[in-house]
């Protein structure tokens, strides 16, 4: 914890008069009166105590035996600029009053002093003063904290992204385990069946068409790794055709035991054909597993989570509806800000829909929420369709 600006010391006044037995008996009123003060019996001697310390107030007789007061003043207002000044003299005038306060001048009193006026004067004076300066270390004060506060909070959100990204490992290892094993699958079916046609008279032909089979699917595991490592390394991935139909179904699989355990009911409908767009399934199974996971926390009894796939003549459009607790306008204002969430108290950190928000913009496409409270929410998500390969 900051060690904050605290306020501190008496107000400071210097007495400046030729007259010692004065300035003496003045500064022991003022002492009494709680007040630090220093003395000066010349004008000298009073510029050299007002250089090298601030004064809140300086009480300056103008007859002084080595210059005027009215000669010192605009001297005194060079090196301190903050400190007022109360004028004594015992030989008032017009032309002295005017001079006077045309200065850093708070009062012009004559003598023999009134000490209660002076003190009511002093007292005004350095009240002030005394709000002006603890207003200021106010400020610093609240400065320093808004600086705790803001390294505080950086450093909560550097956690909060450290745990999001161990809370998504095992989420994309699912991922990963899911798209990985069909490939690996195929390669060892096409593996087994080579070896069960050892003696047949096509013998070639299977194990030629087998061979292909074998390659082009250890190509796909190539790329899904490259998809990962891009991802990892936040690089830019490698996108080619894929049916969104199986991208989507990939993602209720992975989410389909955490939807069990929630008392969710989760219904997949596919396009009538196969729907491609250029995308990188390892990101786009992870939006799509954000959405989900979303949709499924939207009502604590349990919600239904309908999933549409649809395509027209240049857009495949994803589709997750709920019929959860809904959101007002606000919520569906911030949706996509980082750190937003309004699932806290379910372990949200307002990550998961910035950052998927952020791959479709970066597959060209658009995430859009449609919401009313008690209504529900539905997720739209537009890609840019592309020909079967």
């Amino acid at each position: 914890m900051s060690e904050y600006l605290t306020v501190q010391d008496d107000p400071k006044i210097l007495v400046v008069d030729d007259d010692e037995a004065t300035c003496r008996s003045l500064s022991d009123v003022l002492i009494a009166s709680g007040y630090q003060v220093d003395q000066a019996f010349t004008a000298s001697s009073a510029l050299h105590h007002a250089t090298r310390h601030m004064y809140d107030l300086i009480i300056l007789d103008l007859q002084l035996p080595d210059s005027s007061g009215m000669d010192l003043m605009p001297e005194i207002e060079r090196v301190s600029p903050d400190t007022e000044i109360v004028v004594v003299t015992g030989h008032a005038s017009i032309q002295n009053a005017i001079q006077s306060v045309t200065h850093a001048t708070v009062g012009f009193l004559l003598k023999p002093l009134d000490l209660t006026q002076l003190l009511r004067i002093v007292d005004r004076v350095t009240a002030r003063r005394r709000a002006a300066r603890e207003l200021a270390h106010y400020q610093k004060n609240l400065e320093s904290m808004v600086e705790e506060r803001t390294r505080e909070l950086d450093e909560s959100r550097e956690r909060l992204l450290v745990s999001e990204r161990l809370a998504s490992v095992g989420t994309l290892a699912a991922g990963i385990a899911h798209q990985i094993n069909n490939p690996a699958g195929a390669i060892l079916a096409s593996a087994e069946y080579a070896l069960l046609v050892e003696s047949d008279p096509d013998q070639h032909d299977v194990w030629k068409a087998s061979f292909k089979t074998i390659v082009d699917e250890a190509n796909r595991c190539g790329k899904i790794v490259r998809s990962v490592l891009q991802f990892a390394r936040n690089e830019p991935t490698e996108k080619w055709p894929t049916d969104l139909n199986e991208v989507v179904q990939g993602a209720c699989r992975v989410v389909s035991t955490y939807a069990s355990e929630r008392g969710a009911k989760l219904e997949f409908e596919r396009s009538s054909s196969p729907a491609f767009a250029q995308l990188s399934q390892i990101e786009l199974e992870q939006v799509m597993v954000n959405v989900l996971r979303n949709a499924i926390e939207s009502k604590a009894d349990g919600a239904r989570v309908v999933v549409v796939v649809e395509q027209d003549a240049s857009i495949v459009t994803t589709r997750i509806r709920d019929d959860g607790d809904g959101m007002t306008e606000e919520q569906i204002r911030h949706i996509f800000d980082p750190f937003f969430t309004s699932r806290a108290d379910l372990g949200g950190t307002g990550l998961g829909l910035s950052v998927a928000h952020g791959i479709v913009l970066d597959h060209d496409g658009i995430i859009a929420v449609d919401s009313q409270l008690g209504q529900g929410t539905t997720v739209a998500i537009e890609l840019p369709c592309v020909d079967e390969p």
